[in-house]
């Protein structure tokens, strides 16, 4: 027994050594452990699929069963929020980009989504047609005109740019989420994969983009 508790005590010592090692590496913010959410991934992300949708019904004023929401990144652990989520678009111009925000844990994701066009204003109904006399003649040409093309719509500006300093999130490990101010080494946008650098070790990472400055470690 005196054997077995002395393999004890150098086993807890190795291991506290290991964790004031982590904790005193450069450009790395101190872990917060967390408890395991009490739902599966499925349905945290399924509550804020919905409440997201309700959100966007009552600002733009169309139905929400109409507005469609794409699945957050495999790579994105979806997670569940204690209060009440905080939605908003602060991409001016660009309402198919919605964030939300957790209060209570201060975790934010930002969803794809689209919503449906809304109805045009009914044009005047039409005057009465007018008499043959008074009709002007009407000149038949054999003449058809190119139809339209629509312009093609400009690619989407992206929401990280080389040279800014974006916060990368991992959280590897259930319940433990580690964030490192890095500099971005190329611009990125929503889901892109990008190289990042941390200014005091020089180390190169990749991560994707989930939100303006910031980013999801891979």
């Amino acid at each position: 027994m005196p054997c077995l508790t002395s393999k004890i005590r150098r086993i807890a010592a190795a291991l506290a050594a290991v964790h004031l090692a982590a904790l005193a590496m450069p450009g790395f913010a101190q872990a917060t452990a967390r408890p395991p959410a009490a739902t599966s991934a499925g349905s945290t992300e399924g509550d804020l699929v919905g409440r997201a949708k309700t959100w966007l019904s009552g600002r733009h004023q169309v139905s929400a069963a109409e507005i469609g929401v794409q699945a957050l990144d495999a790579r994105v652990q979806a997670r569940g929020c204690p209060g009440s989520w905080v939605f908003d678009q602060p991409i001016a111009g660009n309402d198919s980009m919605l964030r939300a925000r957790c209060p209570d844990t201060q975790w934010q994701v930002y969803l794809r989504v689209t919503l449906p066009l809304r109805p045009a204003a009914q044009a005047p109904g039409p005057a009465a047609a007018p008499s043959a006399a008074s009709a002007p003649a009407q000149v038949l040409s054999a003449y058809t005109p190119p139809a339209s093309r629509a312009p093609a719509a400009p690619p989407e500006p992206p929401i990280v740019k080389r040279g800014q300093t974006v916060m990368t999130v991992w959280s590897t490990v259930p319940g433990l989420v580690v964030s490192v101010r890095m500099e971005a080494l190329e611009d990125g946008r929503m889901g892109d994969t990008i190289r990042l650098r941390n200014r005091e070790s020089g180390r190169v990472v990749t991560a994707t983009v989930n939100g303006p400055q910031s980013a999801q470690g891979l």
